[in-house]
């Protein structure tokens, strides 16, 4: 039968033949395309494999001793500078212990007068007024900033809401719905206004106290017992100012503050963290090697970085620099196999140095794939693996 089945098919046309043979055409032709996928996209494979994420870590805020928080100068989504003043704690538990040792520095003076620490109290107390008063200044003028960018806003919107009235598409009603709020923010931006102007006047003053204290301080050291204290209380001073610095949590670079987890009042300690930030621009990112294809990866070679979701132009083949690569493997990381079971996977991190990190789109914390050999964008593989990775 398959004897008179091939003479069969070897009388008939070569149209009726094609037609008969097309399961072989089916299976030759994706052989074919098979082979030409892998030799474009011969890196597929490891850029599956090759993960990271964009950034190092984060910039943590934390207090370097416990201490309740006083003030919070920025709002989440702020721009920061370098050294810029986040956070103020207060400083009453040490200005105790200052005011001890300048009380122990006192005593070991010969012949110096009691009037000597009663002003040098009094200046004390004065310059923590004087602090405080400056701290409720700033919170008065965050607070009118605020009421007047919110009244700005409004006003920009009053004329489409306008034009919209005028057309129909909205009723008198919706017009004026946000008068209320207009009179409420007029008035609150008068209130804080007066409350400024009454606080700088109260600062001005506070300041004019505590240079009179000053002066009458710099008398009382000419007088006996001024070589043996003052050397004493120099020292005690200098060391209050730099402890009292650290009461102040400024920027440790430009930034942006990303999330506010302190509250006003909050007792924190030393492992609390109050605040996060994020860096300007996204110039590094942390990747995972697998420990079988880190012999590739040597520190100063070129490799390409890829958004692992959204893989749109110019966050597709970003070029970047291996920077370091760590000599320890850890496991860091895992992956699903075949039958479901989660595997994992010994790694040595990576940090990679975008070349152009002005161009790229990424975020900060964002999942990349990272491969040793260039991805083109739209590539017949790229577009099939993406449909495969939204499946």
């Amino acid at each position: 039968m398959k004897t008179r089945r091939g003479y069969f098919l070897q009388r008939l046309p070569f149209s009726l033949r094609l037609r008969y043979s097309w399961p072989l055409l089916v299976w030759l032709l994706t052989v074919v395309i098979a082979v030409v996928l892998i030799r474009h996209e011969g890196n597929w494979d490891s850029s599956i494999r090759i993960h990271g994420l964009v950034g190092g870590e984060p910039i943590l805020i934390t207090p370097e001793a416990t201490a309740r928080i006083k003030q919070i100068y920025v709002h989440s989504g702020e721009q920061v500078t370098n050294n810029q003043a986040l956070i103020a704690l207060d400083t009453a538990a040490i200005d105790l212990d200052i005011a001890g040792s300048m009380l122990d520095a006192y005593r070991d003076a010969q012949g110096f007068t009691d009037s000597r620490l009663t002003l040098n109290t009094a200046l004390l107390r004065q310059d923590n007024a004087a602090a405080d008063v400056e701290a409720r200044l700033a919170e008065a003028r965050l607070e009118l900033v605020g009421a007047k960018g919110e009244l700005e806003r409004i006003h920009a919107d009053r004329p489409v809401l306008q034009r919209d009235y005028e057309s129909g598409l909205i009723s008198f009603m919706d017009l004026n719905r946000l008068t209320p709020r207009m009179a409420e923010l007029e008035q609150t931006i008068v209130e804080h206004s007066n409350v400024v102007q009454i606080l700088e006047r109260q600062y001005r003053e506070a300041t004019e106290r505590t240079d009179v204290l000053k002066g009458e301080l710099d008398t009382l050291e000419k007088m006996e017992g001024h070589a043996i204290v003052q050397p004493v209380l120099s020292q005690i001073q200098q060391d209050a100012e730099r402890y009292r610095d650290t009461y102040i949590l400024r920027a440790p670079c430009d930034g942006q503050v990303s999330e506010i987890s302190g509250r006003t009042g909050e007792v924190v300690w030393p492992e609390h963290i109050i605040m996060r930030m994020v860096p300007p621009s996204i110039e590094t990112v942390t990747a995972l090697i697998p420990e079988q294809r880190a012999m590739y990866f040597t520190p100063g070679d070129r490799v390409w970085v890829s958004a692992v979701h959204v893989p749109e132009r110019g966050r597709v083949g970003l070029k970047a620099v291996v920077e370091t690569l760590s000599e320890e493997i850890r496991m860091e990381s895992a992956q699903v196999n075949i039958g479901g079971r989660i595997v994992p996977v010994r790694t040595r991190r990576a940090t990679l140095r975008l070349q152009n990190p002005g161009e790229a789109r990424l975020l900060a914390g964002e999942a990349v794939e990272v491969s040793p050999t260039p991805v083109r964008p739209n590539s017949p593989l790229s577009v099939v693996k993406s449909w495969f990775t939204r499946k």
